[in-house]
């Protein structure tokens, strides 16, 4: 019995000598905050037949930091319109109803952010599109609820395209 309690006390100063110089564990450091980032994206709302224009979303930019939009479109004598101002609380930017380019915005404290370059347009679509659109918004104007023409199925995809866009649009501004 005796060499098991020399055992135990032998043991115990061993198991605090480990604790108290083994491995130092350092703290889970904070999540860091999130980068921020954009992209572009057609902007429906306010796109029109011939005219589409493009949508800009930010998130995760510094609240109260100072941003400018910057791009191709900016700096090639478009009216040189430099969109901007203080990133909002929630970190977040939207900008609307901007044309075809490729876009970075420039943040005081998150530097220039790349958020990307609009879609090219399919050659041929816009003709097709336009007659589609035209005819959509049309038949809603004369009445919210005409439903599209029996032969929607035998138009090209850019006509069914355009007519449902026409159609949404004639909805939005006539019948609510």
């Amino acid at each position: 019995m005796r060499g098991a309690s020399w055992l135990a006390i032998t043991a115990a100063p061993v198991l605090v000598t480990s604790v108290a110089f083994g491995p130092a564990v350092a703290a889970p450091a904070a999540p860091a905050a999130p980068a921020a980032k954009c992209s572009m994206s057609r902007d429906d709302l306010n796109s029109e037949p011939g005219k589409t224009v493009y949508l800009l979303r930010g998130k995760g930019f510094t609240p109260g930091a100072t941003f400018e939009l910057r791009g191709e479109w900016v700096t090639s004598g478009n009216g040189g319109m430099g969109a901007g101002g203080t990133v909002p609380a929630n970190g977040t930017i939207t900008l609307s109803e901007l044309p075809a380019g490729t876009f970075f915005v420039s943040s005081s404290k998150d530097g220039d952010v790349f958020c990307g370059a609009t879609p090219k347009e399919k050659a041929g679509k816009s003709r097709q599109y336009r007659k589609g659109y035209d005819r959509g918004y049309a038949d809603i104007r004369h009445n919210c609820r005409a439903k599209p023409p029996r032969d929607i199925n035998r138009q090209s995809m850019d006509w069914r395209e355009g007519y449902q866009d026409g159609a949404a649009k004639a909805t939005e501004k006539f019948c609510h």
